[in-house]
């Protein structure tokens, strides 16, 4: 009887290994005593697991954290000059700042942005080339709120403005 239930868990157990989703360009892992999934590849594919994720790029210029949760993201990045720059992405818009300037930009898209990422390949030397290492978060809401600081600047409408 005991083993016929081993048998029927293993079975089940290859069934539902077989069953995963793998993204091109991806490793997904879950190490030995860890609790948490990790993830190494592009931010697009982080976003697209549906996992809260803290992730991390550093090349010889620039310093991000980020934090995804669902299609919200938020990054601190520091730039090659030290200063510290903010991004938050929701709801098919972008907001940016940065510390010491009481102004920022914000820009919405009429599609996802998540899938305006593959129509920007090529185009940036950087945002599309980066591999991001991220582990699995508990991520707060409030991570995704706007500083009520920051005066932020519609460009869609300033450029809607300078055509008219």
């Amino acid at each position: 009887m005991n083993t016929k239930k081993i048998l029927a868990i293993l079975t089940i157990s290859l069934f539902l290994a077989g069953c995963t989703k793998k993204i091109p360009g991806t490793t997904i892992e879950k190490k030995a005593g860890e609790s948490e999934k990790t993830f190494t590849g592009k931010m697009k594919a982080a976003v697209a697991l549906g996992v809260p994720f803290k992730c991390t790029y550093k090349n010889n210029e620039v310093e991000s954290t980020g934090y995804i949760k669902g299609k919200k993201y938020y990054t601190e990045m520091i730039t090659p000059n030290g200063q510290n720059t903010f991004i938050i992405m929701k709801d098919n818009c972008m907001w940016t700042w940065a510390t010491g300037v009481d102004q920022g930009t914000k820009m919405c898209f009429e599609e996802d942005i998540w899938d305006m990422e593959d129509q920007m390949e090529g185009q940036s030397e950087t945002s599309n080339d980066m591999e991001y290492s991220c582990t699995g978060a508990v991520i707060s809401d409030s991570r995704f709120d706007l500083p009520s600081n920051i005066n932020f600047l519609d460009l869609k409408e300033q450029m809607g403005a300078y055509q008219q």
